[in-house]
């Protein structure tokens, strides 16, 4: 399932890349998502131990987030029954308090039963990503919930960069936690 869909929210483009780059969060909020724990830190992001629910099936898998604050979000995983994920996060100021976000989402599994149920059961999964991206940014609007942690890029070293709800306990890549 390969898809691709843009949207200008009414947000700030750094406030959709925290909630984005919030993965932990995930689970709360979005279509599938059952966990999500960043397991450890490399040079450009974070590794992430997710489980997916697609009908009675679940899909456990690690993936690789690169993080290119404030513009550009990668996640992709070719672990356990993912043959594809790839999900990328494109953000660009669209004017004042606008963001123009552009998702760009394959997801491939290697059983051929659970690629047809996940594209019959979440057919245009990725403009239902950026709607409940563009909800959840609604809501911290609101002050319904809190804003996720900021994106704080270590500029100037060479150490990880530092993932939302992992200020202080920076990890080594590889590390688990």
């Amino acid at each position: 399932m390969r898809q691709s869909v843009q949207r200008v929210v009414p947000h700030e483009r750094e406030r959709i890349f925290d909630l984005v780059a919030d993965v932990e969060s995930y689970p709360s909020f979005l279509p599938l998502w059952k966990a999500a724990r960043i397991i450890g830190h490399t040079a450009d992001g974070y590794r992430t131990r997710q489980s997916l629910g697609i009908g009675p099936a679940k899909l456990d898998f690690i993936s690789h987030t690169a993080l290119t604050f404030p513009d550009r979000i990668v996640v992709a995983s070719q672990d356990g029954p993912m043959r594809s994920l790839r999900m990328e996060w494109g953000l660009e100021t669209a004017g004042p308090g606008q963001c123009r976000a552009k998702l760009d989402l394959v997801v491939e599994v290697h059983s051929r039963m659970l690629q047809k149920l996940l594209q019959a059961t979440y057919g245009e999964m990725a403009p239902r990503l950026i709607t409940a991206f563009e909800r959840r940014a609604n809501a911290v609007a609101r002050g319904e919930i809190p804003p996720p942690p900021s994106f704080v890029p270590n500029a100037g070293t060479d150490a990880a960069p530092v993932p939302p709800g992992d200020a202080g306990k920076r990890q080594s890549a590889g590390e688990e936690r």
